[in-house]
């Protein structure tokens, strides 16, 4: 049997890495990996013209098509984004301080029905009881004083209070004057690492998403997998065929996770025996293991002054081997601790 061949528009996530690659494929299809990485504009070409046969797609767009008869897509239950989105509050301190002070506010805000931005405002009702109903919203780029993307999603079943930003400039230039008091969404303004005023509303935002995610359970989606409706019918099996690969790229990337913490404890293992070596080395001579040539390991030269001096002399050649391994530890701890961040599993893995 011949292999269908199929478009595939993702950003290169590392979930997704394994198909791109070609690790793992889809049985009976023959997919074509196109990594984007504006997934808007993903959003805007699948919306308007079905340009792929299949593509990473903003949850929210898809079930408000759905719920406006657009059905010209088929949802699979991969979910290539889920990010937490108590961080993406920006606001001006000036005008807010706290959650409820946001209420009837200027906010602004690059799509309406973007997911995250949708996210965020149950966030702050259903969490910090924020009544957003008198808000008028601010609707453009954060960072340029342009539409966010050309998108195509239906009307809103409620009027709600709505204006394009055509001031000419941007959402972030707006919030550092005083035009809007808060911008929330899927990004963070430029204003946040240059004026003071400019703060997040929850500085604390780790510690508010762990405690959000051990109360709730909750792991928010942000992105699906949809498929051309008239591919699905045509060929049927292919929703199940993407969704058994994708699930098996997801397991290839948990096992390079794996292997990538197991070799980070053996690392870790070793300069720990080689500070127990050391020390013992220490111990026995009375003066650094590495004495003889090599630099001093507490910095100055090591003078043989009595018992009293060597024992000092040991004790600070002690703490300065301590020290320097701490760092490589503290250091190959922090690289890892990056590479969580940009995984969806971070605050997972960290509740657990």
């Amino acid at each position: 049997m011949a292999r269908i061949p199929l478009t595939f528009a993702c950003g290169l996530y590392d979930r997704m890495l394994a198909l791109y690659t070609g690790e793992v494929q889809g049985e009976g299809i023959d997919l074509t990996f196109l990594a984007i990485d504006d997934p808007r504009q993903i959003f805007d070409r699948m919306g308007k013209n079905l340009d792929f046969d299949a593509c990473e797609m903003s949850s929210s767009e898809v079930i408000s098509r759905y719920a406006a008869g657009r059905r010209e897509m088929v949802a699979l239950p991969v979910f290539p984004s889920r990010v937490f989105r108590h961080g993406f509050i920006t606001v001006n301190r000036k005008a807010v301080r706290t959650p409820k002070e946001l209420a009837g506010k200027r906010i602004g805000v690059p799509l309406y029905t973007q997911t995250a931005a949708l996210f965020i405002r149950g966030l702050l009702q259903d969490e910090y009881d924020v009544d957003l109903s008198g808000v008028h919203w601010v609707q453009g780029a954060i960072n340029s004083a342009e539409s966010h993307g050309n998108p195509s999603a239906p009307p809103l079943l409620k009027p709600v209070s709505i204006e394009q930003n055509t001031s000419g400039r941007s959402l972030s230039e707006l919030l550092e004057t005083g035009e809007i008091q808060a911008i929330l969404g899927s990004g963070l303004p430029v204003a946040l690492r240059t004026n003071p005023d400019v703060q997040r509303l929850f500085p604390d935002f780790h510690v508010r998403e762990l405690d959000y995610y051990r109360r709730t359970r909750i792991f928010p989606i942000m992105h699906l997998v949809a498929i051309r409706r008239d591919l699905y019918e045509k060929h049927p099996f292919v929703a199940t065929s993407l969704y058994k690969a994708m699930t098996e790229a997801e397991d290839a990337r948990s096992r390079r996770f794996a292997l990538h913490v197991a070799g980070h404890a053996r690392r870790t293992r070793r300069d720990r025996r080689d500070l127990r070596r050391r020390s013992l080395a220490l111990r026995r001579r009375g003066q650094p293991a590495d004495a003889g040539g090599a630099r001093p390991l507490h910095g100055r030269a090591v003078a043989d002054q009595g018992a009293h001096s060597r024992r000092r002399a040991v004790r600070a050649g002690l703490r300065a081997i301590a020290q320097r391994t701490h760092c490589r530890c503290r250091n190959k701890l922090n690289k890892l601790r990056v590479g969580w961040d940009k995984k969806p599993t971070r605050a997972v893995i960290a509740a657990e």
